[in-house]
């Protein structure tokens, strides 16, 4: 079975996404709340069997600068919590499964602090302290609101405003969808106006009962015999080589190294995507999959690939755990030309684009029934292209900015994260310093942006041709390190 979009070939797009909201709003009705998406029951179960339960924590910031209506902001955010169940439903076990409770709104608070007047001079130090502190305070999913809102004032009209939630209510989508609602309630509030935000067509547990449905009949047995064959029986191993061993005591903390592809290098790459009927994504994770097999010599890599998981109109506008990763499995046997590799890459992306119905956690169950270990088995790299669905908080007479936080945490060992802006692309890879030293990812960063040059300059090269060197590394390999002609002391007797 290919995705629920693709089932009725002859209908238009249109047609199909038509068809896919009427169910979504024959559930509507059924106002019973009585299951877990799959990929809440998979966190539900990590939140409980691991230790480090702020693992599950996703964490956005904002610094606040201006005149700031905090009545208005507080009314906007308990309002954005009453509007969707999922930010304030509880999981108690009930006959011990986890079952979600929708709980009174009333009970979400904003908490209003003071940065200490002695503490002013630390200022940036101190900040970052504080969201390291809010990220970290784990949640009690079967009493408490999966959900919480601070706002620390540092000063004269300067705050920051900071969200914490449980992955099992949020993604990366969730996260835009809630500055928009914010930015769209604080500037009605802070001017006397009316909610200008229409009712939400459904609440995320008719999701959850719809996901449920389709399980239950069976539907996405064609999407799980795809994956079988895409994957095989056994499990995969493709393993990135580390500068230190995985070790029982591994921390979950990450870092970061940054990059920045130019404006001219990425007009190349969107070219060449265009010759071949492709994306810039695809001709991304191509060169990175190239990259990943001149640093392992692996040549069956298996990268996941985060995507939205949001089939239908009815969704896009809901809060809650929609978030999927598709596997890419990538053979690079033979040594092609980029150019060839690229085509193989796009239908590859394709399949698994038309088969991203079944959650990967329920296709993890059904590969690897019973595995001991916890450490996602099917992957243990990411590579994401950042979409433009991402929506920056704006309110009335201010100046909003996000904020980078040094603290994050990481179930996987390395995360490639690439986002197109009107510069080029900037990203970044997120990585377990555990594992990799500093330097480690630094070579392999500039050793991205010097594959992507040469993918540019002569895309039907051989992979094992193109440049993962910068132009200053390869001059010292070629001329500074290998100079004979210089003059050596002559040693007596020889």
């Amino acid at each position: 079975m290919t995705s629920i979009l693709d089932q009725i070939d002859e209908f238009s797009k249109a047609e199909k996404l038509a068809i896919l909201d009427e169910q979504f709003l024959n559930l509507a009705g059924n106002s019973t709340v009585d299951c877990l998406s799959v990929a809440q029951q998979h966190l539900w179960f990590q939140h409980q069997s691991t230790s480090s339960h702020t693992l599950c924590n996703s964490v956005v910031a904002w610094r606040l600068e201006g005149q700031l209506n905090v009545s208005a902001l507080e009314r906007g955010l308990a309002q954005i919590v009453h509007r969707h169940e999922v930010l304030h439903t509880q999981f108690p076990l009930r006959k011990g499964k986890p079952v979600p409770v929708v709980s009174d709104p009333a009970d979400f608070k904003v908490t209003v602090l003071e940065l200490p007047r002695e503490l002013a001079t630390h200022m940036e130090t101190e900040l970052q302290h504080w969201l390291s502190v809010e990220a970290q305070k784990t949640f009690d999913l079967a009493v408490q609101l999966p959900f919480r809102a601070s706002l620390l004032v540092l000063g004269e009209n300067e705050y920051v405003l900071a969200l914490v939630a449980h992955d099992i209510v949020w993604d990366e989508w969730s996260a835009s969808v809630f500055a928009w609602e914010l930015g769209s309630l604080y500037d009605a509030f802070a001017t006397g106006e009316p909610s200008p935000l229409q009712p939400l067509p459904i609440q995320y547990s008719k999701f959850s009962n719809w996901q449920a449905k389709q399980l239950d009949d069976d539907r996405l047995k064609g999407q799980l015999a795809y994956w079988r064959e895409r994957l095989g029986a056994e499990p995969l191993h493709f393993r990135l080589l580390t500068d230190r061993p995985h070790s029982s005591v591994q921390t979950d903390t990450v870092s970061r190294q940054y990059l920045r592809i130019s404006r001219n290098i990425v007009c190349g790459l969107e070219q060449l995507a265009e010759q071949e009927g492709t994306t810039l994504y695809t001709v991304l994770l191509a060169a990175f999959n190239v990259l990943l097999w001149r640093y392992t010599a692996q040549e069956d890599i298996v990268v996941g690939s985060p995507v939205a998981g949001r089939i239908g109109r009815e969704v896009e506008g809901l809060i809650g755990r929609f978030a999927n990763t598709l596997l890419i499995r990538t053979d690079l046997a033979g040594d092609p030309g980029f150019r060839f590799l690229l085509k193989r890459e796009h239908e590859i992306v394709l399949g698994a684009q038309a088969h991203q119905d079944l959650p990967i956690e329920k296709l993890d169950e059904e590969l690897f029934p019973g595995r001991e270990s916890k450490r996602d088995a099917l992957f243990q790299v990411l590579f994401e292209l950042r979409n433009s669905f991402a929506q920056p908080l704006k309110m009335h007479g201010l100046s909003v900015s996000p904020l980078k936080m040094d603290w994050r945490t990481t179930r996987v060992d390395l995360h490639m994260i690439v986002d197109k802006t009107e510069h080029g692309i900037e990203g970044c890879i997120e990585y377990n310093p555990d594992l990799f030293e500093q330097l480690t990812i630094r070579r392999v960063l500039v050793s991205f942006d010097a594959l992507l040059t040469g993918v540019v300059k002569n895309p039907d090269l051989a992979i094992s041709k193109l440049p993962i060197l910068s132009k200053i590394d390869t001059e010292k390999l070629l001329f500074d390190w290998n100079r004979t002609e210089r003059a050596y002391p002559r040693v007596a007797g020889v």
